[in-house]
């Protein structure tokens, strides 16, 4: 789960549920004292349960279901496969940490506000000290406590949405001196917490250049950053494209330029924003799949789409 931005996790507990075997990876930002402390007040929110339920897996090996990951951090370490966390950087997580932190202790004192108006009004009730004029006065207590939960909950989870910098970028190499794939996420151009601090990082020297990106943020001119693929990026590379439709990306702009930089690009669902609503049901088409396979007998990626996933249409860049 790369970082905690709904288009990230949603219906994961099905492919957590699913996946008996697997392990659910989160940046290490995201500790029990802060993001699972803000969605243990909100139990009715699939990512509780999610993470309750990897946090209490246990794998062969007696190896944990849930692990937290930085940059350079190991994935998996096979013959056949090594994963490797290019991002989040050190740098990024301690600062969230601390902000997710301040986040987590106002939706806790919220909590206890709200538990204290409602053990007020009991005692005020068994006391039988209610009485028509006081009951408005009854009801507005416990309608402001309320309100500042759901306020403190608004704010905790609005901050842990857009802590992009802290995505869980992973480096896929199918052998040493093989191909290899990068899935960027959401992670930003950023001096401090973006590629172009992780391009300096010395832990992660080793990952090599891939053939194949999952292009970062939904390849958004703003978080487009050329040293991500003049560090990683082979010159002719698959892009792979998730579309972010209620801010239209990718636009065609966005398009023209990866164009410059890849040898094809697949996007996962078309950009547009509009909604295709007919009596009543949205019949929007839904995200599809780009399926990537590598194949060591050709050397060569074999793609396949599902859905409204589709390729696009675009010239060979010039080198």
């Amino acid at each position: 789960m790369t970082h905690l931005h709904m288009d990230h996790y949603k219906a994961i507990w099905r492919v957590h549920e699913a996946c008996q075997k697997a392990r659910l990876i989160l940046s290490s930002a995201l500790t029990e004292a802060g993001a699972l402390k803000v969605y243990a007040q909100r139990p009715e929110n699939e990512l509780y349960g999610t993470l309750h339920a990897a946090s209490a897996r246990q794998l062969p090996g007696n190896e944990p279901g849930m692990i937290r990951v930085h940059c350079g951090s190991s994935v998996r370490n096979a013959a056949a496969c090594r994963a490797t966390a290019i991002a989040p950087t050190h740098a990024a997580c301690n600062d969230a940490e601390a902000h997710i932190a301040g986040l987590a202790a106002r939706v806790i004192e919220a909590r206890s506000s709200k538990d204290r108006a409602a053990a007020r009004v009991r005692e005020i009730t068994n006391a039988g000290e209610v009485d028509p004029d006081a009951a408005g006065t009854v009801a507005d207590l416990l309608q402001a406590a309320d309100d500042s939960m759901q306020k403190a909950m608004a704010e905790a989870e609005g901050g842990l949405r857009d802590e992009n910098r802290c995505s869980v970028g992973i480096h896929v190499q199918f052998s040493p001196d093989g191909p290899g794939a990068l899935l960027a996420a959401d992670m930003v151009s950023h001096d401090q917490y973006g590629w172009q601090a992780l391009v300096s990082e010395n832990c992660v020297q080793p990952c090599g250049k891939v053939s194949l990106l999952k292009v970062p943020h939904h390849g958004s001119e703003r978080n487009d950053c050329g040293e991500l693929w003049d560090r990683w990026v082979d010159a002719g590379a698959v892009a792979l494209v998730a579309p972010f439709r209620s801010s239209g990306l990718p636009r065609d702009s966005d398009i023209a330029r990866i164009q410059q930089r890849s040898g094809s690009i697949w996007q996962a669902a078309p950009s547009s924003r509009a909604r295709d609503v007919v009596d009543g049901t949205d019949s929007t088409p839904k995200t599809g799949i780009v399926q990537a396979r590598w194949s060591h007998a050709t050397s060569t990626w074999t793609l396949a789409t599902d859905g409204p996933a589709f390729r696009h249409r675009v010239s060979t860049p010039h080198p």
